[in-house]
């Protein structure tokens, strides 16, 4: 097996964190499929920044039913005018 100070022993050709990249695996070399998953996750990566993080990444997990609504002071909720965009880039991120 292969140590990762992360993930443990782990077996050869298996990830760290359990992560399956069937295309773009930068580990393999698959420079223009990690490409291409990085164009596929800019836009997102760029929604989450829209408004202080983690505002818009906690909103989301939120919309998705991973954690409850609300939001503690000194943060406060995402702005309604970034709502689509942010819903666009999970969605196009496939998240």
């Amino acid at each position: 097996g292969v140590v990762d100070h992360d993930a443990g022993q782990r077996e050869e050709g298996e990830h760290a964190h359990g992560a399956d990249f069937p295309a773009g695996d930068p580990v393999a070399g698959d420079r223009a499929g990690a490409e291409a998953i990085n164009t596929k996750l800019t836009p997102l990566n760029e929604a989450l920044f829209l408004e202080a993080n983690p505002i818009p990444v906690k909103w989301a997990l939120a919309q998705q039913g991973h954690i409850g609504e609300g939001i503690r002071l000194p943060l406060t909720v995402l702005a309604e005018q970034y709502h689509d965009q942010v819903s666009a880039a999970l969605q196009a991120a496939g998240v």
